[in-house]
């Protein structure tokens, strides 16, 4: 998250939002005084009760619902275009740059940051990868999930890390689709994706448009890529791309 942030506020991005658990809340000062001035920090809690009107959790259940949920929860403090990062990968600064620069140029636009599959593989087992179908003007038109990949014959071809510029109108999507989604789902274990939501916007006539950013992702699919993940940032540091400490 510290790299995040880091990059975002390089790009120009001032305001962040945590989805945190209820219990972690109380953090949030202490992750205000880490950052500084340098970026102003809110966060919203994923709750299973924070469901449409008329929705109730079923007894026992105890999974959160979903990415699409999670990003529902920041309805009340998103109020205009914003990006979508897991805050546990690296996506590198020229991905925030790709996406901040692609939203100046025009805010009312989603993106997508696309990345090379080969930049995503793990060397410590298979990995699955949503694999974007898009079509000759640069749209998105479907993400296509391969599971258990080791190596590919295409590694050229772009995927999604789940790193997402939108805008404020996905809320009442993403309502909607919960609701079509709790009438159909198991109660007790399945949840609703934040990719499902999007592809559900599309099919309404929202366009995404995929940026190939050259990011160089990395993160910890397996605990064995952790030395290696290290390894990397700490290469950054000595190449001078980033600050030693990141954060004062």
């Amino acid at each position: 998250m510290d790299y995040a942030i880091f990059d975002a506020v390089r790009a120009g991005i001032s305001r962040v939002a945590l989805i945190v658990r209820p219990d972690a809340l109380h953090l949030l000062p202490t992750f205000q005084a880490r950052y500084g001035a340098a970026v102003e920090l809110q966060a919203a809690t994923q709750r299973l009760e924070d469901l449409p009107e008329g929705w109730r959790p079923p007894d026992g259940r105890t999974r959160p619902w979903g990415t699409a949920q999670a990003i529902w929860a920041t309805r009340t403090i998103v109020d205009g275009p914003f990006l979508v990062v897991n805050g546990d990968d690296f996506y590198g600064a020229a991905s925030y740059g790709a996406l901040a620069g692609a939203r100046q140029r025009d805010d009312t636009e989603w993106h997508l940051a696309g990345f090379r599959l080969r930049d995503t593989l793990s060397p410590s087992g298979p990995v699955n990868r949503a694999v974007c179908q898009v079509d000759a003007s640069g749209y998105l038109t479907g993400l296509e999930e391969i599971r258990g990949i080791v190596t590919s014959p295409d590694g050229d071809a772009i995927v999604s890390m789940n790193m997402w510029s939108l805008t404020s109108e996905i809320f009442p999507i993403i309502e909607e689709g919960l609701k079509a989604f709790l009438r159909r789902a198991d109660l007790m274990r399945d949840e609703y994706y934040l990719p499902e939501a999007i592809a559900e916007a599309m099919e309404a006539g929202w366009k995404v448009r995929v940026l190939p950013t050259g990011g160089d992702w990395c993160g910890v699919t397996f605990p064995a890529d952790a030395p290696a993940v290290r390894e990397q940032l700490a290469a950054h540091a000595v190449s001078g791309r980033y600050p030693t400490p990141l954060w004062p």
